[in-house]
């Protein structure tokens, strides 16, 4: 039986790693729950720019807000929820902190040159190596003026 990844621990940091033959990535020892094993969810996120890996709990929250969001309409509300569920894979992350990529997510955002894996606060990120890299740098400037204007 796997636990849920704890959720009260932020993902923060950027680590890089390769992949072996089978798809399988390491999770960091500071993003993995303390018991061993756990259950997460992944999706392709960032208009297909990476992979977001969510605990079942920010997973549960995230089809909450599609499921009932007061502002949709009943059946767009169904219909979300239902390509939002379709379209994320439930994983394990074993007692080793190994997790195994599916073929079709390894294949939507390219992994053949590894992936760096990237926090987010209450998920974390898989990226291409290059993509990661543009992406950080059509950002900064965004990041830098925002950062600045609330004195961080």
């Amino acid at each position: 039986m796997t636990n849920e990844a704890p959720s009260l621990k932020p993902y923060t940091g950027e680590y890089r790693h390769g992949m072996d033959p089978k798809n399988r990535i390491t999770v960091p020892a500071a993003w993995r729950s303390e018991e061993g094993g756990c259950e997460v969810y992944i999706r392709v996120g960032g208009a297909g720019s990476c992979l977001q890996v969510l605990t079942k709990g920010a997973f549960n929250e995230a089809w909450a807000k599609l499921k009932y969001h007061p502002k949709l309409i009943p059946e767009k509300r169904e219909s979300a929820a239902r390509m939002f569920a379709a379209r994320t894979t439930q994983c394990t992350i074993d007692k080793q902190g190994r997790m195994v990529l599916p073929p079709h997510l390894c294949q939507a955002i390219d992994t053949s040159d590894g992936v760096i894996l990237v926090g987010a606060t209450d998920r974390f990120e898989v990226w291409n190596p290059q993509r990661w890299e543009e992406t950080q740098a059509a950002e900064q400037e965004d990041f830098d003026n925002l950062t600045k204007s609330l004195g961080l």
